[in-house]
């Protein structure tokens, strides 16, 4: 007799939990790279390369525009940078850079395609992730075109 598929009748907070393990179980043979403060992580408009995951430090990300930069969102440890340009191989809509030294895990976009396209549980986690990643942005640009954030020149601090 066969024995029953335990991905069958998990809970979906389980499967949340496989994909975080999953994730972690790819990011713990990823490519270990630190930046010191003020380096560029990835730069807007330049093209997808993988993603990121920050396990110390702080980066902040922002648009360029012209000679300005609006930040967007400051991210610490646990995040996962890159993620939606790494799966649709469009260029990156921001620039990363490190606010302090930062220590991340690297997963090449290769990689990153490979393992969505090995496991359709992953790939439904990373699909929910993207989304919420989307719901996020439109908050941001609501809440942005509310407050009216200044912009900061390039090089400038606040």
């Amino acid at each position: 007799m066969s024995q029953p598929d335990p991905k069958a009748h998990s809970q979906p907070g389980e499967r949340s939990h496989q994909f975080q393990r999953s994730l972690l179980e790819a990011f713990k043979t990823a490519e270990q790279v630190n930046y010191p403060a003020n380096a560029t992580i990835f730069q807007q408009d330049d093209p997808a390369q993988g993603i990121h995951l920050i396990h110390e430090g702080e980066v902040l990300l922002f648009i360029n525009s012209g000679e300005r930069r609006t930040p967007i969102h400051t991210v610490g440890a646990g995040s996962l940078l890159g993620l939606s340009a790494a799966v649709t191989g469009q260029a990156c809509a921001c620039t990363a850079e490190t606010v302090q030294a930062v220590r991340a895990g690297f997963i090449s976009r290769e990689r990153l395609l490979q393992i969505v396209r090995h496991d359709s549980e992953y790939c439904f986690e990373v699909v929910k992730m993207l989304a919420a990643e989307l719901l996020d942005l439109s908050a941001g640009a609501l809440t942005a075109a509310h407050s009216h954030p200044k912009s900061i020149k390039h090089g400038q601090s606040e």
